[in-house]
């Protein structure tokens, strides 16, 4: 699935954890603004990879943030209501050859068609990025 192509996850030793105890609800907003501006720069950055014919595809990205108990969460996907083919251009999809497609005014050639792959290419470019930046937030939020 789509939402599940790459994690990025920074963790803390025992005492940087006993540490957050103590922080308390200070710690909660630094943390949950940090990964929510990541998750952000992630969306744009798979906007700008994403291939466009119409803008349909690139439009229904977004990110949404969550917390579920110490684990902050970005998730960053194309909304399926919006463009419920968003899977098909990411890992690709099989055809069947010789069918006339009337929105594209031709017959399928190929049986195959290759995944663009932009959501997962994102997460590369991103990874190193988004920790670094998330473990400057963790950081900033234990002084």
């Amino acid at each position: 699935m789509i939402t599940d192509m790459f994690k990025i996850t920074v963790k803390g030793d025992k005492a940087v954890l006993n540490n957050l105890k103590r922080k308390g609800q200070g710690f909660n907003n630094v943390m949950k603004a940090a990964v929510r501006t990541a998750g952000l720069q992630v969306e744009n950055a798979a906007k700008v990879n994403c291939p466009a014919k119409t803008g349909n595809l690139r439009r229904s990205i977004m990110s949404t943030d969550y917390q579920i108990g110490n684990k902050y969460i970005a998730r960053i996907t194309p909304d399926k209501d919006v463009a419920d083919y968003a899977v098909y251009v990411e890992v690709g999809h099989s055809q069947q050859p010789g069918r006339y497609v009337p929105a594209i005014g031709k017959r399928l050639v190929a049986s195959w068609v290759e995944g663009r792959w932009y959501m997962a290419r994102t997460g590369i470019q991103m990874k190193s990025r988004i920790e670094n930046n998330l473990k400057t937030a963790f950081r900033r939020a234990m002084v």
